[in-house]
Order: C-alpha cells, then structure tokens, then sequence
C-alpha cells in the first residue's frame, strides 16, 4: 500500500445484511466513520492486553 493512501474497509456479509436495514441517515454516518477508519485505523485507541494490537472505534449517532 502507498504512503498516504486509504486502507480498504471490507464488511462481513452478515455485517452488509444489518448495515443495509439502518435509516439511511446513519448508513451515512456509519460511512464517515469508515472513510476516517481507512484513512487512520492507528487512531483509535488500543485495548489493553491480551488484546493490545488490536483497536476499538466507537462514535455516537443520535435520530434526528
């Protein structure tokens, strides 16, 4: 991969399945939130040990 490109964000089939029932609004916010993932996946936090090389991303979404 090329410095500075975006990585790929890749969903489970099940995962495409729920995310395709969501309000469209948050099918919107939820691809924000994996454009910043795949442009900066080290930016969220990492989870402590045994789980330490892996990251948790959390965001807040509220109906409007």
């Amino acid at each position: 991969m090329k410095s500075g490109e975006p990585y790929a964000v890749v969903l489970a089939p099940s995962a495409h399945r729920l995310y395709k029932k969501f309000d469209p609004a948050l099918q919107d916010r939820i691809k924000e939130e994996v454009q910043q993932i795949a442009r900066s996946p080290q930016s969220a936090p990492a989870l402590h040990h045994p789980f330490q090389d892996l990251r948790s991303h959390h965001f807040h979404y509220r109906k409007a």
